[in-house]
């Protein structure tokens, strides 16, 4: 396994350019374990998500990002300096799944989008099996969290809608792994983040 360099402070300097550009804030960021494999699962509405989300984890984390945005050299540096590796979303892709179970091995943090691309805030798409997958080969713990507002960045900007990051409760890996198949898996921590979902929506 490869380990892309990170630049140490940027994940500091990002959530605070966030904070004042769209508004950004952490809900129950104090839920997230500060050591060992983790496996942060997230909707996914926007590409804004991955370094949003990953700006408020206040540990070093790996998230997967679609290949696209690794297509030229720029986008190669940038995105490897914030932790992310490449996923290519039209099949299984295999190695990206050995790069997730990698980092879960050496105790990383690691950002899933169990929907597999970017659905819309009103209705998730289904989960992919790959996240239950992962909790099956590591046992790392699963923490559901919901994204809101950044499919609408302007208005985030306007403080009409700000940017908002509301991590779950921990989810117990003996207990998901207990449901033996990783499609299983990926709807209970499907619901889970649904759950969050809710919550926010009547806040």
């Amino acid at each position: 396994m490869s380990v892309p360099p990170i630049v140490p402070s940027i994940q500091y300097h990002a959530r605070n350019l966030f904070r004042l550009v769209y508004g950004l804030k952490g809900i129950g960021v104090e839920r997230i374990p500060r050591r060992g494999p983790l496996i942060i699962a997230s909707n996914h509405v926007s590409d804004f998500d991955p370094p949003m989300l990953g700006s408020l984890v206040p540990r070093e984390v790996r998230f997967m990002a679609k290949s696209e945005l690794f297509a030229g050299a720029l986008g190669r540096f940038v995105f490897y300096k914030i932790g992310a590796f490449p996923v290519h979303r039209r099949s299984i892709d295999t190695k990206a799944v050995r790069s997730a179970l990698g980092f879960l091995g050496a105790g990383y943090a690691v950002v899933v989008f169990p929907e597999g691309t970017r659905g819309r805030p009103e209705r998730m798409l289904p989960a992919k099996p790959g996240v239950g997958l992962l909790v099956l080969r590591t046992g790392a713990p699963v923490l559901p969290c919901y994204v809101r507002g950044t499919n609408t960045p302007f208005k985030a900007m306007l403080r009409i809608r700000p940017i908002r990051v509301r991590f779950g409760e921990l989810m117990d890996p003996n207990a998901l792994a207990s449901l033996g198949d990783p499609r299983e898996i990926a709807r209970e921590i499907m619901a889970a983040v649904g759950r969050i979902a809710k919550w926010m929506s009547e806040e």
